[in-house]
């Protein structure tokens, strides 16, 4: 993606021009999108790093924000703009249609009327909604964001996969090998010094 050919400066500014061009189609589906949704790049909270499988777009209850709005998350390993313009839409739909309908109910309804089909716990669209989101992708833009791979290098901490835990002392580094259990059963070594 050509960042220079970009129509908006940020990925929120094209999450919710897009939120804006999708307004008509929800309500031609017999749902409304509510005003109290912020729509953000940033990683789900579960299931973001997976290999094979990852999750890709989350919604959070307005219950859960003291701004009592609704959270949805576009993963930043997605950067194709008509797939994060499907996400978006699945996502919105849990906002509108009430989080406890799940994607049973309601959400199911609704969700066919707008163009997904089975299984509707991921965003499968007819060929008739693709190609509209194509066309509203192009009306919006391209999306201004490089996907991102997880597995590349980061600052984040290693995560140990042996079996032995490792132990330091903190004031002079020494360190020593034990196993979980020893180490909820007895409690940590003692350094030496």
């Amino acid at each position: 993606m050509d960042r220079s050919n970009a129509t908006h400066a940020t990925r929120e500014a094209w999450l919710y021009a897009l939120r804006d061009q999708l307004k008509p189609r929800f309500e031609a589906a017999g749902a409304t999108i509510p005003d109290n949704v912020c729509l953000a790049c940033g990683w789900p909270s579960g299931k973001a790093l997976g290999t094979s499988t990852f999750r890709r777009g989350e919604c959070w209850s307005s219950e859960s924000s003291t701004g009592n709005v609704f959270e949805i998350f576009i993963s930043p390993r997605v950067g194709d703009g008509p797939l994060v313009a499907g996400i978006v839409l699945h996502e919105v739909l849990h906002a509108a249609v009430g989080l406890d309908q799940g994607h049973k109910g309601r959400f199911a309804s609704v969700g066919r009327k707008l163009g997904l089909v089975a299984p509707m716990t991921t965003f499968t669209p007819t060929d008739e909604l693709a190609a509209e989101l194509r066309r509203v992708v192009e009306t919006v833009g391209p999306y201004p964001h490089y996907e991102m791979d997880p597995r590349a290098v980061s600052t984040a901490p290693k995560k140990q996969k042996g079996r032995m835990v490792k132990c330091e002392c903190p004031d002079c580094g020494y360190t020593v090998r034990t196993t979980r259990k020893w180490l909820d059963t007895k409690g940590a070594p003692l350094c030496p010094d």
